[in-house]
């Protein structure tokens, strides 16, 4: 399932998905995975599975502006 598939719930949970966040974000799940890895977006491990604290990136998203120019992907479908 793309994220492009995933509907948001009303109210946004407390925790997201990569999936989730990617929506939110409206930018590609792989360039979630890109800000993991130099840890440039606020994100929790929960055993093996990322999670995103809401109110945590609804702040960073201020603060960085949501989302850089260059971060976004055009979707392949």
């Amino acid at each position: 399932m793309s994220a492009q598939n995933i509907q948001l719930p009303d109210p946004l949970p407390m925790f997201l998905t990569v999936p989730q966040v990617a929506v939110l974000l409206q930018i590609a799940p792989r360039t979630i995975y890109d800000l993991v890895s130099p840890r440039r977006i606020p994100f929790r491990k929960v055993g093996s599975q990322l999670r995103f604290e809401r109110d945590e990136i609804l702040e960073w998203t201020k603060e960085k502006g949501a989302p850089p120019a260059e971060l976004r992907r055009p979707s392949n479908s």
